[in-house]
């Protein structure tokens, strides 16, 4: 059996291209990136301390402190946590090195363009999951103020600092922001 490989310059070229892919060392970061905001569009409401009928527009976060904040919670300042992002990573993340294995073999093993479909798609998951995220399981004291306060709406995080616009995603050499 033989070692060597048969072909002319597009299997030579196909394997250079593939080798300088694999060396590359990418990975995919999903979540909420450096330098991204989270803020209210409108006039901030009266249960977030604004005025009845003013003008004035809400302030702007940084969104990787806005998720943290609602990941975990505040009990001082009364935010419930709501895990959404350990809830969707520990719900998706068996799918995420199949669906690459698979992207790889579609798309001629180009590494950057595969990690792009991955991101791409864990990204939506994450939105998915600031969308769906209930008020179920939460013990939090400040529980039912909060019920209260957003009148009946069972998904707490739907209007939390449109952090939903705030998640993105990159791919980047392995150890860069």
């Amino acid at each position: 059996m033989s070692d060597s490989f048969s072909g002319g310059e597009k299997m030579t070229g196909f394997l250079e291209a593939l080798s300088r892919s694999f060396g590359l060392n990418l990975v995919a970061r999903v979540g909420f990136l450096k330098g991204s905001m989270a803020g209210w569009n409108g006039p901030r409401p009266v249960s977030r301390g604004g005025k009845k009928g003013s003008a004035a527009k809400g302030g702007q976060s940084p969104a990787a402190a806005v998720a943290m904040a609602l990941e975990y919670g505040v009990p001082e300042k009364g935010i419930a946590p709501y895990p959404f992002f350990s809830r969707m990573i520990a719900k998706r993340k068996a799918s995420w090195g199949p669906l690459l294995a698979q992207q790889l073999k579609q798309r001629q093993y180009n590494v950057m363009a595969s990690l792009k479909v991955v991101g791409l798609v864990a990204k939506e998951q994450l939105q998915e999951s600031i969308e769906e995220q209930t008020y179920e399981g939460s013990n939090f004291a400040g529980h039912q103020r909060t019920v209260d306060r957003k009148a009946g709406m069972d998904t707490p995080l739907r209007d939390s600092l449109n952090l939903i616009h705030a998640v993105d995603y990159v791919v980047v050499p392995e150890g860069e922001e």
